[in-house]
């Protein structure tokens, strides 16, 4: 059964890298076909993605090196998308590392359980070299994994998941992610249609190390000022919102799936340090309208302008949602 990686690399370190082609070619399945798409990289990452697929071909496993300009995640997931063949997909981060039974593990339960055409599991957080500490994947099981994923109340990454081909082009026909959009917005678009009305399977054991960098690019995010992280949410809530749009969805569902996207990208606004209380007051504005529209509450708004009262307000919405959608 041929699995296909589609693994985007942007100035990865050669340390970084490293770590992660040494464990694909340590894996216990080898029948694989690997993408290694070069986002504009303007240091030596392409050099040695094309050493890499040297070891690749001595191994005799499938590598591909793909160039293109810079234009982020989304777009060099769809240079990979265009060309992968294999029965199964998946998408893990250049400077992560795979356990050796990643692949063997998943694609034996998706060949063993014919009616899941989804499987994640566990992983490991990595940060530095010495401080581990695993996540458990299962917390979606009592609502399912839309709905979690939906209310942001699970990671929301696809590397620790394998997807069966056929059904991924079923559910994004165009195989086509928007681009220029938010960092790591990509996760969303491909996560929200796949997962829609959709049995999500969990191996209960992690196969799977994301490891926390402080120069990466997730880590220089969350040290922005408040009008980039401002840009980034609103790009974010555009990228949902066009994911949406061309899901087959009722006009009820969009309107619903987008105020309730739009009402956790607020959240996220709010958990930021340091936010000006000219935001603070939109935000409360638009969760009191959010909270009037589906729980008929009426809140004062310089109340929720509090941050506290804020959560303690939005959770009791969020508590909604879980029940009723």
């Amino acid at each position: 059964m041929l699995v296909s990686l589609i693994i985007p690399c942007y100035n990865v370190s050669k340390k970084k890298l490293n770590r992660m082609m040494k464990s694909i070619l340590e894996q216990i399945e080898q029948n694989l076909q690997v993408f290694l798409v070069d986002d504009g990289s303007t240091d030596d990452t392409l050099k040695r993605l094309l050493e890499w697929k040297k070891c690749f071909d001595e191994k005799m496993i499938c590598c591909e090196v793909l160039r293109k300009p810079s234009g982020g995640m989304a777009s060099a997931i769809n240079l990979g998308l265009k060309y992968f063949t294999g029965k199964y997909v998946c998408f893990p981060d250049a400077d992560d590392i795979l356990h050796p039974n990643y692949i063997s593990s998943m694609v034996v339960f998706l060949e063993q359980n014919p009616e899941y055409n989804i499987v994640r599991c566990n992983f490991t957080i990595m940060n530095g070299t010495t401080n581990y500490r695993e996540i458990i994947n299962n917390d979606f099981s009592e609502h399912g994994f839309f709905k979690t994923l939906l209310l942001k109340k699970i990671h929301s990454n696809v590397w620790p998941m394998l997807v069966k081909s056929d059904f991924l082009r079923r559910r994004i026909p165009d195989l086509h992610l928007h681009e220029g959009g938010a960092l790591a917005t990509q996760e969303w678009q491909l996560l929200l249609p796949i997962t829609y009305k959709t049995k999500v399977a969990h191996l209960k054991y992690s196969l799977y190390i994301y490891c926390i960098y402080e120069d990466s690019h997730s880590q220089k995010g969350m040290r922005r000022d408040e009008n980039s992280l401002l840009s980034y949410t609103s790009k974010m809530k555009d990228d949902i919102h066009a994911t949406f749009n061309k899901m087959p969805l009722s006009i009820t569902e969009i309107e619903l799936y987008r105020d309730i996207g739009e009402f956790c990208v607020v959240r996220t606004i709010m958990s930021y340090e340091n936010i000006s209380e000219k935001t603070k007051y939109s935000c409360a504005l638009f969760l009191a309208y959010i909270l009037n529209k589906y729980m008929q509450s009426c809140v004062n708004i310089e109340t929720l302008v509090i941050q506290k009262r804020f959560f303690f307000h939005s959770q009791r919405l969020l508590n909604y949602f879980l029940e009723t959608i």
